[in-house]
């Protein structure tokens, strides 16, 4: 289990660096304070803004798990960490799953199948460091990051 805290802790600094500009960027653009959660029925002709708008709440629970203060304490325990990234990748796979607009959709879907896959790649490297294919680490960093600048520049966050 030691073996894995400095992987882990390399992980969640990738991931916080990766983060550091989405935390500048999430409220560039959005004049309204919607709520995903007031958000629940996805009318059929939904908007660019209200697609935008159910995915601002899982990229904020992203961002806020990149700080400086969370970082510090997910790196010291990764199987933590990985619970906070589970429950975040959830809240995103979940915010997608509602967006029907056909602007957003794809974007939408890219960064939360990005963020699934990560976090499942962080699940591996915690539970089984011995078996982890860390070669991959830079490649899912990198999709993830893909993954919301394409959703950032759909949604102009």
């Amino acid at each position: 289990m030691t073996a894995t805290r400095p992987i882990a802790a390399a992980s969640l600094a990738l991931f916080a660096l990766l983060l550091t500009g989405c935390a500048g960027a999430s409220n560039a653009g959005d004049s309204a304070e919607a709520k995903p959660e007031a958000k629940a029925e996805v009318a059929a002709d939904q908007t660019p803004q209200e697609a935008c708008d159910l995915m601002k709440g899982s990229l904020e629970e992203l961002v806020e798990l990149s700080s400086a203060e969370n970082v510090a304490t997910l790196t010291s325990d990764p199987t933590t960490a990985v619970a906070a990234l589970k429950t975040t990748e959830a809240s995103m796979r979940e915010a997608a799953a509602k967006v029907t607009n056909a602007d957003v959709v794809d974007a939408a879907n890219g960064a939360s199948g990005a963020m699934t896959e990560y976090t499942a790649f962080l699940d591996v490297v915690v539970s089984d460091p011995a078996n982890a294919d860390l070669s991959k680490l830079s490649e899912q960093v990198t999709a993830l990051q893909t993954g919301i600048a394409e959703l950032g520049e759909v949604c102009s966050l």
